[in-house]
C-alpha cells in the first residue's frame, strides 16, 4: 500500500539529492530518503520478476490455447501495473532521469496516485481470493465450475468486482485529498477516522479471512479426495479423479495456502499501519523508518512469489521458464552452432478429461 510522506515538517534534516541550487528536487529526511531508494530498488526486481512470470504464462495461454481471460494473467498484469506506479512515483523526489512534479504528473500525484496504486493493491488481494474461490468451486462442483464459471463473461464479472471494491475502499483519498493544507485537519475527524477503520478491515482483514477460510476448505477437500480414493470409494457428485489431477489438487490447494500465508504476513501489518498513518511517525522515527522499509520491501516482493513457487512446483513452467531464458542466448550463439532449446511439452485444453483443469493454474501441474 502507498501511503502519504511529509517533506516539509521542519523537525528533521532536510537533505538535498542533488545540489543546494536545484530547487527542483524535493528536500527530505535521510530516513524518507533510504525509504525512497529501497522502494524504487524493490519495484524494480519485483517488475521484472513479474515481466518474467507474465511472459511465461502468456506463452502457456498461447500455446495451450486456452480461455483469452484467465485469473492467474491478470494477477500477473495488475502486479506490473503496481510496481510501475510505485517506481514512478520514486522517481521525482529522487530527482533522477529530470523527472519532476509539473502539470499532469503534479496533478496525479496529489489527487490520483495514492486512489491508483491503493485500488490496485486491493484489487491484487481480491483477485487471490478470487484465484482461491475459482479452484474451491472447481473441486466442490466440477459441474457448475465447467458449465458457468469458466466462461469469459463470469471472469469479467469477478475482476471487475475486484476492481470495484478497491475503488470503494480507496475513495478516501480523493475525499482526503492528502497533500493539500487541510488533509491533517480531515484526516482527524470522527467520520474520517470512521471511514478509515471501514476500509482498511474490508480491504485488509477480511480479503485474509476469506483467503484462510477457502484455502482450508480447499486443503480439506484434498485430503478427502484422498482418503476416499484409498477406500476404493467415490464421493457421489464429485467425479473420479485421476492420479494425475488429484496431485495437482492438492499441490494447487498447498499453494493457495502459502498465498494466505505471505498476504497475511505481508499485508495485515499494513492494514495496522493504515489505520494509524501518521506523518511524523512516517518521517522522523528511525526505527518505524527502518520497519516500514522492510514491510514495504516484503510487499513488493509479494506482489510476485508465483514465479518462486511456481518455478518449484511445476514442471511444466521450470521447462517453460528455461527455455525462455535460454532462446536469446541461442539466437545470440547460432554462429558457434548452439544447441537449440527444447520446446515445452503440454497438453491442450481439449485433451483434459477433467475440467476443473481447464484453468491455468492448474494446469500447471496437470501438465507436470
Amino acid at each position: 500500500m502507498a501511503v502519504v510522506d511529509n517533506y516539509t515538517s521542519s523537525e528533521f534534516t532536510n537533505h538535498s539529492l542533488h545540489s543546494e541550487d536545484n530547487s527542483t528536487c524535493v528536500l527530505m529526511s535521510d530516513t524518507l530518503h533510504t525509504r525512497r531508494l529501497v522502494e524504487f530498488g524493490s519495484a524494480l526486481i519485483g517488475g521484472l520478476m513479474s515481466t518474467v512470470d507474465l511472459s511465461v504464462l502468456v506463452y502457456l495461454q498461447y500455446k495451450r490455447k486456452g480461455a483469452a481471460i484467465d485469473f492467474l494473467l491478470t494477477i500477473s498484469v495488475i502486479s506490473i501495473l503496481i510496481l510501475f506506479f510505485y517506481g514512478i512515483s520514486c522517481l521525482p523526489d529522487l530527482c533522477w532521469f529530470g523527472i519532476e512534479y509539473e502539470g499532469a504528473l503534479r496533478f496525479w500525484h496529489d489527487y490520483l496516485w495514492m486512489f491508483t496504486v491503493n485500488t490496485l493493491f486491493c484489487a491484487y488481494g481480491y483477485l487471490i481470493v478470487v484465484l482461491i474461490i475459482d479452484r474451491y468451486i472447481a473441486m466442490h462442483h466440477p459441474f457448475y465450475y465447467r458449465a458457468t464459471f469458466v466462461h469469459n463473461r463470469m471472469r469479467v464479472r469477478c475482476i471487475l468486482a475486484c476492481l470495484l471494491i478497491g475503488a470503494l475502499c480507496n475513495m478516501k483519498w480523493i475525499i482526503l485529498e492528502p497533500y493539500s493544507p487541510d488533509s491533517v485537519a480531515r484526516s482527524k475527524t470522527a467520520w474520517f477516522k470512521a471511514l478509515n477503520g471501514i476500509t482498511c478491515i474490508v480491504q485488509y482483514f477480511v480479503c485474509g479471512l476469506l483467503m484462510m477460510w477457502f484455502s482450508y476448505k480447499n486443503y480439506q477437500k484434498s485430503h478427502e479426495i484422498n482418503r476416499d480414493q484409498g477406500c476404493g470409494g467415490t464421493l457421489g457428485v464429485i467425479q473420479t479423479f485421476t492420479d494425475q489431477g488429484q496431485r495437482a489438487h492438492e499441490i494447487v490447494a498447498r499453494i493457495c495456502v502459502i498465498f494466505t500465508v505471505t498476504y497475511i504476513i505481508a499485508y495485515w501489518p499494513y492494514g495496522i499501519y493504515d489505520y494509524i498513518d501518521n506523518p511524523k511517525l512516517n518521517n522522523d522515527d528511525h526505527f518505524l523508518g527502518a520497519l516500514f522499509i522492510l514491510i514495504n520491501f516484503n510487499q513488493a516482493l509479494y506482489l510476485q512469489p508465483n514465479l518462486l513457487i511456481f518455478a518449484y512446483s511445476s514442471r511444466l513452467y521450470r521447462s517453460t521458464l528455461i527455455y525462455i531464458l535460454k532462446y536469446p542466448f541461442f539466437t545470440i550463439g547460432k554462429c558457434f552452432n548452439f544447441k537449440k532449446p527444447s520446446r515445452p511439452e503440454l497438453r491442450p485444453t481439449h485433451e483434459l478429461r477433467e475440467p476443473a483443469m481447464i484453468d491455468l493454474f492448474a494446469m500447471l501441474y496437470y501438465s507436470s
